[in-house]
């Protein structure tokens, strides 16, 4: 987390107990330190039963959950219920490697943690987890246990009972988890081995889903409905009549709200962040915190999210502090004493929703361009744009609008004001660019199959390698249009166009002169209708030639060139 503490604990923290205040102390450190820092301590688990079972479990997850085994058996029932509810289910799906993993871990802190659990676990949950594992047989007593097919032979551990588990891992962990049970609670072992032999599984597994998420709504999880309302547009002529605060804000019945929410990635700055650092009320950030908590939950759920998954939690997290910032910088008008009064008197979904409209308002955008513009008539057109403007109007069209980064995970959520509006100068790019070379120069036809000649490099045509192959043929003599070359053209437009520079080697340059006559024969062509769209031209030109420099300046014009390496411009084979 950063150097700077969110919550101080100061005089308005002087109703606090001491273990409150040695929990909050944790909750500040990074998980490594967080994990000694409780270990080294002597109520040890007082505060891990104190801790935010979200917080518990992200910290098991960030340290390593092996690593964790101090904490799990420290764990309340309630904590260890909480830690099974997230980490068995993909979705409302119990997922048997997971059950059997964490029940290894379970195994590993010891007998009793084990019955403690198997002492607070739904029925319900017991059979349908179990029936997943193996099938349960209960012969006369002077009938041989069945030897049933696809599954090892069956044991026994009070006699009546037979289990036939499905393979050997199933049996290493689970029959050490029934010989416990079968000892500590044996009316329920009873109970729920008639459960699996009878009972319908569906129904059975509709039930444990609904106490699970029962559970879950308890703590601050929402259903899908309820998550998707994070999402909706909020029009900005709502944006100053956004609903006030009308009773404390509560994520479940913790005393201390998770911390995670606010903990920023390196580089990361955060509006929000200065704002509740003028806060000095505990009461009204522990309610922030909820309200942050609570949003993240939202998010991770409607973006089907695994809650199992620190780096989604993470990810969500970021999302999450970064749009809420958004918002309250639009807000406020960047008045950071308004933000904290913002921050006091209204929602935090509401504020996330401000923010998160402004990139709404950039998909719009961008469909609309594709309902009612020339991508309307030549949907085709878009394969033309050079990246990045093909992955950002791809990123911006999404039903949930994403900023792309590039790398091996090119996108995601928009994290600041100015990243918006560099958005949205892209989608005016766009649309300049498609009528500049549809319209004003009229270099490309309405017909795709136009665009691409036969035998031709390259294969994948972009507005660049339109602009570039015109360019090289008004160096080549033959007028400003988009017409394949001859493999000859190169060394006439090197000597034409290209100059070599006192001191460089190995390298000749474009002309200024060449640059300046494209920009001026543009310009008297009417390509550009004002300041900005002049703006785009200029800045559309110089890449162009930039790249057509580097990729032509290199050549040798007295030695054979291979055209498959000359990827800038349209070259006949």
């Amino acid at each position: 987390m950063s150097d700077e503490k969110i919550v101080k604990l100061n005089s308005a923290s002087d109703k606090m107990s001491a273990l409150e205040r040695r929990v909050r102390q944790v909750l500040e450190l990074d998980p490594s330190a967080r994990l000694r820092a409780i270990l080294d301590d002597p109520k040890a688990g007082a505060v891990v039963k104190a801790m935010p079972p979200q917080e518990l479990l992200l910290t098991i997850k960030q340290v390593g959950e092996h690593d964790a085994i101090p904490l799990i058996e420290l764990a309340s029932p309630k904590q260890l219920i909480f830690l099974t509810d997230i980490e068995w289910w993909i979705g409302d799906t119990l997922d048997p490697d997971r059950i059997l993993h964490w029940m290894e871990l379970l195994l590993e802190c010891g007998e009793k943690k084990v019955i403690e659990w198997l002492r607070n676990v739904d029925a319900e949950l017991l059979v349908t987890l179990l029936r997943k594992f193996l099938v349960v047989t209960k012969p006369d007593k002077d009938t041989q246990p069945e030897i049933l097919v696809d599954s090892l032979p069956p044991i026994t551990f009070d006699g009546v009972y037979h289990l036939n588990f499905f393979n050997e891992d199933a049996y290493r962990i689970l029959s050490k988890v029934m010989a416990l049970f079968v000892i500590e609670r044996r009316d329920l072992y009873w109970r729920i081995l008639e459960g699996i032999i009878w009972e319908s599984g569906p129904e059975t597994q509709e039930l444990a889903t609904r106490l699970r998420n029962g559970r879950l709504r308890d703590i601050g999880i929402p259903d899908m409905d309820e998550a998707l309302e994070i999402y909706r547009y909020l029009d900005e002529r709502r944006f100053w009549n956004l609903p006030p605060k009308d009773r404390p804000a509560r994520l479940g019945d913790e005393d201390i709200a998770p911390r995670y929410t606010l903990a920023p990635l390196s580089g990361e700055r955060i509006y929000l962040i200065s704002a509740m650092a003028i806060i000095e009320e505990t009461e009204v950030l522990d309610g922030l915190f909820q309200e942050l908590a609570h949003l993240v939950n939202r998010v991770l759920v409607a973006d089907h999210e695994d809650m199992a998954d620190a780096s989604a939690v993470i990810r969500a997290a970021q999302k999450i502090r970064a749009t809420v910032s958004m918002g309250l910088e639009i807000l406020s008008s960047g008045d950071v004493v308004r933000a904290v009064e913002i921050l006091r008197s209204r929602w935090l979904l509401y504020v996330f929703q401000v923010g998160y409209s402004r990139a709404l308002k950039l998909s719009r955008l961008a469909h609309k361009m594709e309902r009612k513009g020339l991508l309307s008539k030549i949907p085709e057109a878009v394969e033309l744009l050079d990246e990045p403007l093909k992955q950002l109007f791809d990123g911006v069209k999404r039903p949930r609008p994403m900023w792309h980064i590039g790398g091996p995970d090119p996108y995601r959520a928009f994290l600041s004001i100015d990243e918006i509006a560099r958005a949205r100068r892209a989608l005016e790019k766009i649309e300049f660019l498609f009528d500049l070379f549809f319209d004003r120069l009229k270099l490309l036809k309405p017909d795709p199959s136009s665009w691409l000649h036969k035998r031709v490099y390259p294969t994948n045509v972009t507005f660049s390698t339109v602009l570039r192959t015109a360019f090289a043929n008004a160096a080549a003599g033959r007028g400003f249009e988009y017409k394949a070359l001859r493999i000859s053209d190169l060394k006439t437009i090197v000597e034409n166009a290209f100059e070599e520079k006192h001191g460089k080697v190995a390298k000749r340059y474009l002309r200024e002169s060449v640059r300046s006559d494209l920009t001026a024969y543009l310009e008297a062509q009417k390509t550009a209708k004002n300041d900005l769209e002049r703006e785009f031209r200029d800045e559309f030109i110089k890449s162009c030639l930039d790249a057509l420099e580097e990729e032509l300046g290199r050549l040798d014009p007295t030695k054979p060139i291979d055209p498959r390496f000359i990827q800038g411009l349209l070259i006949r084979k």
